[in-house]
């Protein structure tokens, strides 16, 4: 039953521009270090038809991009009566497209299909953009998760995402010290991510909650040493970042107008945040066409266009 978490046809968020749909809740996974399952529950989801028509609400009102979030979204549809799933639902919101634009949010690996890569990648409408949690690329580590997949796994999926489109932003969460991750252990899952094709990390520096497997383990990491290895992956996620953005100097990207704490910026459909000069005339939340002009710093900067549709980057 859907009642039993709070759900109130998602948000829309004056401050920034895009509503946060929540769609599903809670975790059936039990990975070792986390404690979703026990303080919110397994998973449950929301109905098809109540996801479109809150859609189609969000649409009435003025919001062109809406945001699909969960616990385990990945999971989505397993608990319903009739079953369905996450691709299943992506293929109504596809076919009604009741709003101008729908990012994901964060996706487990082992849950991207062929078919919803091939989806994402072939769509105008689904933003070219999937966080993927990775959490460690050392394989005896991610056994100890309790992750579904490998490092391997992980490094050949995100090449098949980029092979189909690549303008795709990817990203991806990291654990830094969990129990018994050796300097080698660490260096393996520094590989991954240079191998992996990735935009930005996440980095998390494991903390322990109680009540989890991973409380018991032993070999636990220093302080210190989680300071220095969450230091260092930082430094390789702005580098990764700013690799990124440079791939679009010159190009024109469709991006929503948001209010952020350093001014107006628009946010591209691949996840770029592009500071914007002069912006009186424009609304916050109004979808427009920005040419990205460089960089300052890790900061990207352009300006809008008009009448102009956006660069066709990817083959």
């Amino acid at each position: 039953m859907y009642d039993v978490f709070v759900f109130d046809g998602g948000l829309k968020l004056s401050k920034h521009s895009r509503s946060f749909l929540k769609i599903q809740d809670g975790c059936s996974q039990f990975c070792s270090f986390c404690i979703v399952p026990f303080a919110r529950g397994l998973n449950r989801s929301i109905p098809p038809q109540v996801v479109l028509q809150s859609l189609r609400d969000l649409g009435s009102q003025g919001v062109d991009e809406v945001v699909l979030t969960g616990i385990h979204l990945g999971t989505y549809g397993k608990d319903l009566n009739p079953r369905t799933s996450f691709f299943d639902l992506l293929r109504l919101i596809n076919f009604e497209r009741p709003v101008k634009r729908v990012r994901l949010s964060s996706i487990d690996p082992e849950e991207i299909s062929p078919d919803l890569i091939a989806l994402l990648a072939g769509s105008d409408f689904f933003c070219p953009h999937l966080h993927l949690p990775l959490q460690s690329g050392d394989n005896a580590i991610l056994k100890k998760m309790r992750r579904h997949y490998t490092g391997e796994y992980f490094i050949d999926l995100c090449q098949k995402i980029l092979e189909k489109r690549s303008d795709f932003c990817l990203g991806t969460d990291v654990i830094v010290g969990f129990p018994t991750e050796t300097e080698k252990a660490f260096k393996r899952t520094v590989q991954v991510l240079k191998d992996s094709g990735l935009s930005y990390l996440h980095v998390f520096p494991y903390s322990e909650r109680l009540g989890t497997k991973a409380a018991l383990f032993s070999y636990p990491v220093s302080l210190e040493e989680k300071k220095v290895r969450s230091r260092y992956l930082r430094q390789v996620s702005e580098k990764l970042r700013k690799q990124f953005y440079q791939k679009f100097i010159g190009f024109t990207r469709p991006a929503i107008l948001e209010n952020r704490r350093r001014g107006l910026t628009a946010l591209t459909d691949n996840y770029i945040s592009v500071e914007i000069k002069d912006l009186d005339q424009y609304v916050v939340g109004s979808l427009v066409n920005v040419t990205i002009e460089g960089l300052t710093g890790p900061i990207a900067y352009g300006r809008i266009v008009e009448n102009q549709s956006h660069s066709a980057f990817y083959i």
